[in-house]
């Protein structure tokens, strides 16, 4: 708590809306928004490589979460205060963080595919300095906000890291041998699968372990619903869509604008969901697997027409 203490000390007004900025670049919203952008417009390779890692590193950190049921910082110590505008973004147990675990993710992944990405060394050498500011920022911003521990963001970036490395070989072996990603995507339900029934066997005892026992079976759901539209979308887009990342600069732009609009606007449909299944968990998985195989090949079935429109427009 001495580092919490120390980052408190060092508030104020600016910094407070900095970080809570800056720790917005480790949530779910941007992570979306940036992995259907890499996968439709960069390079599909390095789209599947960036979901599969923070996917892994999601379920793996839920699954710490609800065994190791860590109370957030000013539960532990009540002495201790949070930035209020992060407290309604920071539901749930406090170890490990996500959203470091989901920035360091994404730099690792960036930087192990800078050949890939960046073709000129000065370009190289900005997307690692891009990288290790963006790992570093969003972790300095979770402890500074007091929404977790340094031990929390310690052990979340350590993980994350391991992921990265993990498969960037195993990725490797998938450019040889194709079929090897369907083992990878069994694997993503396997562990879905584990993380729903742990969800399910857990207990709270009381209302604050309860409401995050209750968050908890959310997130599997979201898990399961994904890697299920994982499961079907990747074999239909792979053997029938076949899309191109390679377009013009309209084209990218009109791929993206409606794309991501489709994207959340699938994404808030939460509350009819919950209403058409009464209520059940099913319904956020049904809301997930509908994102997943919007992203992964419906919306990607109509790039062949954009790109006859982009090449009338320029």
């Amino acid at each position: 708590m001495e580092i919490l203490y120390f980052f408190e000390g060092l508030r104020h007004p600016f910094f407070d809306k900095f970080f809570y900025l800056i720790t917005a670049l480790g949530a779910e919203v941007f992570f979306i928004a940036l992995a259907i952008t890499v996968y439709w417009c960069i390079n599909k390779r390095f789209g599947y490589y960036l979901m599969t890692v923070c996917f892994f590193g999601a379920v793996i950190n839920q699954i710490l979460k609800l065994i190791c049921r860590v109370p957030r910082p000013w539960i532990i110590d009540p002495d201790f205060s949070i930035v209020e505008i992060a407290r309604s973004g920071a539901p749930g147990y406090s170890f490990p963080s996500g959203h470091t675990q989901n920035a360091v993710s994404i730099a690792g992944c960036f930087a192990m595919s800078s050949k890939e990405l960046a073709k000129t060394k000065k370009s190289r050498v900005a997307l690692y300095i891009s990288c290790g500011l963006l790992a570093l920022f969003v972790a300095i911003s979770r402890m500074y906000l007091g929404v977790h521990t340094s031990w929390d963001v310690l052990i979340s970036a350590l993980l994350a890291v391991f992921l990265v490395l993990l498969f960037y070989y195993v990725f490797r072996l998938v450019d040889k041998m194709p079929s090897a990603m369907y083992i990878i995507i069994a694997g993503m339900v396997a562990i879905s699968a584990v993380y729903l029934v742990i969800s399910y066997m857990a207990q709270g005892f009381d209302a604050h372990e309860i409401e995050n026992v209750i968050s908890s079976r959310r997130h599997a759901w979201y898990m399961m619903g994904g890697v299920c539209g994982i499961a079907v979308a990747y074999p239909i887009e792979r053997r029938f869509v076949r899309f191109e990342t390679k377009a013009s600069l309209v084209c990218n732009i009109i791929k993206i604008v409606p794309g991501v609009a489709g994207v959340f606007g699938i994404k808030m449909l939460e509350e009819p969901l919950l209403s058409l299944f009464g209520g059940a968990g099913v319904a956020h998985g049904v809301r997930y697997f509908l994102i997943v195989v919007f992203a992964v090949c419906v919306w990607p079935a109509t790039f062949r027409f954009i790109s006859k429109i982009g090449q009338k427009k320029s």
